[in-house]
């Protein structure tokens, strides 16, 4: 177009806040052109590079502390990768069948020691007034809880008599137990069997127990025998 402000390189005529190379002329017929104004800020951003390149060659540091930017956006604006992760296997359930345990049996159990069917966990069980109680989900019997005494052992006398003393390491016949006592123990024995699984019961020796196992099925045999005598006759 004729008569319009343009800008092409080389020029010998200027103007006042232009580059040299910018001045403004009239051009007719002219197609290998540039607008002036753009031209001139096409320059500007030319020489504000070439500041910048300068200040960065005064110092290597500033080199360094534009690379480590440079880095810090490229984190910034890169999005992570996505990491599938092996789902973990699923926990073996607990299959642990109700037994007999002596004192000595008991001991173990004190949260310090893992135990095969416990998965490699490390349970912690107490006895009271026969029944050996799984209390591993309660912090108050572990190493660290404030009733750690009991753990592995039978707490009925200490509950019974509010004692934190350490219980016997033999076994502890608990009948002088007084009715008062007796009715404290049973209280917690209640209070363990709705919180707590059984796991088994406290028996002096395991020769006792089948002993007792035998006596107490010879008197229901007995008994189922009169009962069926006297319906006969």
């Amino acid at each position: 177009p004729s008569n319009s402000a343009f800008c092409a390189t080389p020029l010998s005529t200027t103007r006042v806040g232009l580059h040299p190379h910018c001045a403004v002329i009239q051009l007719k017929n002219s197609y290998n052109i540039i607008d002036a104004k753009k031209c001139q800020e096409m320059f500007d951003v030319v020489e504000a590079v070439s500041g910048l390149v300068d200040g960065l060659n005064e110092n290597p540091v500033n080199w360094a502390l534009l690379l480590a930017i440079l880095y810090l956006v490229w984190v910034i604006i890169t999005p992570s990768p996505t990491v599938e992760y092996p789902e973990p296997e699923p926990e073996k359930p607990l299959v642990i069948p109700v037994r007999n345990f002596t004192i000595e049996e008991l001991k173990p159990y004190t949260g310090r020691n893992a135990m095969p069917e416990h998965n490699g966990r490390k349970p912690i069980y107490i006895a009271c007034n026969g029944k050996v109680f799984d209390v591993s989900s309660s912090d108050f019997y572990g190493p660290d809880g404030p009733y750690a005494v009991f753990a592995g052992r039978d707490a009925s006398r200490g509950l019974a008599t509010m004692s934190l003393n350490p219980p016997s390491d033999e076994w502890d016949d608990i009948s002088d137990l007084g009715d008062e006592e007796r009715t404290i123990m049973v209280d917690w024995e209640v209070k363990f069997s709705s919180k707590y699984p059984i796991r088994g019961r406290l028996v002096k020796s395991h020769e006792a127990a089948a002993a007792e196992a035998q006596s107490t099925s010879n008197s229901t045999t007995t008994a189922e025998a009169e009962g069926l005598r006297k319906r006969a006759v």
